[in-house]
């Protein structure tokens, strides 16, 4: 980086981090708008993500489209919640289940299973296809394929998934021996490198539809990725969550850890500010709902303390997929779940620090007038944020009880001030420049 640009982002860090410490208390979010998507579907089938971009925020599904098979529908959404674009991806050599996306500057970029395989493509900001679907490579016939996830670092684009080894030849349900494996990608869909991660959580197939999303979550540190995962320890049991990091290369950097201390748990989620690293998981137990927990790590991956325990037992039963998840929030993290109250389900926020404290109470997501922003149980399946300052995007979804229609949320911090703004256009210079370089300026100046 040229040194005018490096300084610039070091004065950009040092007024950020200042006013950062200034800042008293916490704010709350709030639903500024919110809509319905154009299709349904059975909820466990029509899971999507989102992805940040200058023009608000991008979203893929998977469309269940009856023998026709899963169709992809992208949209733009606008940062005051307009829909810029919609559209839908036809490609009838391939299915597109549970498609991920994310933004690289200039294009997103999405990756899909197939059901057996996963494809790669590239969409420009208005969804029309800049790079056909590219099959990866190294997948072996015969298997399942799920829960893929891409990110964008400076060195290309970092994908992970799920494929799943039947037990016996010709399988079709019942479990799966399942794999996280690895692939980085240049913009053309070029292999720069793959790898086989290691055993994880057993994939069933027929009946959990949708579960498997929350085996594992995935975020880039700028050096290297933290993966947090469900499976049974590499000594042996219990079932649980546990994480590594790996490098560019796919090696093992940081071995494998217990994700908590002092409980077993499913459904890991994670999000990062650059200076730390956010955890959220659960634990169903019947009769009660889900004991959901938080834990913050350094970049290094170095637990800074001891889980805690919030909302218990008020989280949505069942376990996944209606796990927990955690977003950003100016320079520090909120934990999101659905709750169940008298009369519907509401979301409910837990804030923390950047450095994982516990800051103010929890509360429940309600608009700017104060009404709570309620809906049906679907308000707890694939529930997710994106975006940092103040302002925020939010999907899950609703439900007539009979299929469920995707449902996206514009949301606000009360936080009217410098302060996001300079949150607002770090994150612009981390896009740009690499998140090291910004980690590394406000580290400095502490």
């Amino acid at each position: 980086m040229g040194g005018s640009r490096r300084r610039a982002l070091q004065s950009l860090a040092l007024a950020t981090w200042v006013m950062a410490q200034a800042l008293p208390g916490h704010s709350e979010i709030t639903c500024v708008t919110s809509r319905n998507l154009s299709f349904s579907g059975e909820g466990t089938l029509i899971l999507g993500d989102l992805a940040a971009c200058p023009d608000g925020v991008g979203a893929v599904y998977c469309k269940p489209e009856g023998y026709a098979g899963f169709r992809l529908m992208f949209y733009l959404i606008g940062k005051d919640g307009t829909i810029l674009q919609e559209k839908q991806i036809n490609w009838d050599t391939y299915n597109f289940y549970e498609p991920s996306l994310c933004w690289d500057g200039t294009n997103f970029g999405v990756v899909a299973s197939t059901l057996t395989q996963a494809a790669f493509l590239v969409l420009s900001p208005q969804g029309a296809v800049q790079l056909n679907p590219v099959l990866l490579p190294g997948i072996p016939l015969g298997g399942r394929t799920a829960a893929f996830r891409i990110l964008w670092t400076p060195n290309g684009y970092a994908v992970f998934g799920l494929w799943g080894e039947p037990e016996y030849p010709g399988q079709t349900q019942g479990y799966y021996y399942t794999y996280l494996r690895y692939w980085l990608l240049n913009a053309a869909g070029g292999v720069l490198a793959q790898k086989d991660l290691g055993i994880q959580q057993p994939l069933l197939y027929p009946g959990s539809e949708g579960a498997e999303r929350t085996y594992f979550d995935v975020v880039w540190t700028g050096a290297s990725f933290f993966v947090a995962y469900a499976a049974e320890s590499q000594t042996g049991p219990p079932l649980s969550v546990y994480t590594k990091m790996f490098d560019l290369q796919g090696n093992l950097v940081r071995g494998e850890a217990p994700a908590l201390v002092s409980t077993v748990a499913a459904g890991p989620a994670l999000a990062t500010n650059g200076l730390s690293i956010g955890l959220t998981a659960l634990k169903a137990i019947a009769l009660e709902g889900n004991h959901l927990y938080a834990r913050f790590f350094d970049m290094a991956g170095n637990p800074r303390a001891n889980e805690v325990e919030y909302s218990s037992p008020l989280g949505l039963g069942a376990g996944p997929p209606y796990g927990p998840t955690m977003g950003l929030e100016g320079g520090g993290f909120v934990a999101a779940y659905c709750a169940p109250t008298f009369t519907n389900f509401v979301i409910r926020f837990k804030p923390f620090d950047a450095t994982g404290q516990a800051v103010g109470q929890e509360y429940s997501l309600t608009d700017s007038g104060g009404n709570v922003h309620g809906g049906t149980f679907a308000l707890g399946m694939d529930l997710q944020l994106e975006g940092r300052g103040r302002t925020l995007f939010a999907k899950a979804q609703s439900s007539n009880y009979i299929v469920n229609t995707p449902h996206v949320m514009v949301l606000k911090t009360d936080l009217w001030n410098d302060y996001l703004d300079l949150f607002d256009l770090a994150g612009a210079w981390q896009d740009r420049y690499g998140a090291n370089d910004l980690l590394d300026a406000i580290q400095r100046f502490r």
